[in-house]
């Protein structure tokens, strides 16, 4: 139901700033009726980027059995014409997409999108596995197995056709692939050794 209709929601403006801003979404008291959980994201965008991360850590995890894996999901985009599945890739394209904002359609005027694409990717070292939902309009889903500190993140990326980049299929699925795969693997620093100027 969300933050303004459930109490178990709280939103915090952690920083916002010119390069980067990050907000905190803390969820409590979830009887899932499979399960109890308490867990915080961390929502980080950045400047110049179409994708934001997601850090997720459960305070509370008590699940009803040993089976029970992480998961990670987009819901299918209104409209959807096309998706794109593959090694811990989602993206879902749509056409003509009304864009209202929600529980607020009232009227006959509302921008009509031509096109629109939303994306997730998975980390390859958290062993993604793709599976499709077709509850609640159908969702793209990811599961993953639990981690030793109950803690996983994952990218959300994000296209329309208003926008000055990424705005067409062609350029937002090669987008989404070229970050994928810095995702998947960033710089690394390492001193190897120490040098002493000589006096």
């Amino acid at each position: 139901q969300g933050p303004f209709k459930d109490s178990r929601f709280a939103f915090d403006l952690v920083f916002n700033g010119p390069l980067r801003s990050r907000i905190k979404v803390s969820t409590t008291n979830w009887n899932s009726g499979n399960g109890f959980y308490e867990l915080e994201q961390f929502y980080t965008a950045y400047a110049s980027k179409s994708w934001s991360i997601v850090e997720n850590k459960f305070k509370k995890f008590y699940p009803p059995a040993s089976n029970v894996m992480f998961g990670a999901g987009i819901r299918r985009i209104m409209n959807e014409y096309a998706s794109v599945t593959k090694k811990g890739i989602a993206i879902s394209m749509g056409k003509n997409i009304e864009a209202r904002i929600p529980d607020e359609d009232i009227g006959e005027e509302v921008l009509v999108v031509p096109w629109q694409g939303i994306g997730m990717v998975i980390a390859d070292k958290y062993k993604p596995e793709y599976k499709a939902i077709k509850n609640y309009g159908g969702n793209h889903l990811f599961r993953m197995p639990l981690t030793g500190d109950l803690s996983y993140e994952y990218m959300i990326v994000a296209g329309w056709s208003f926008g000055e980049v990424n705005n067409n299929e062609k350029d937002f699925t090669r987008y989404v692939d070229e970050e994928a795969l810095k995702y998947n693997n960033p710089p690394v620093v390492e001193i190897l050794k120490y040098e002493e100027k000589t006096k």
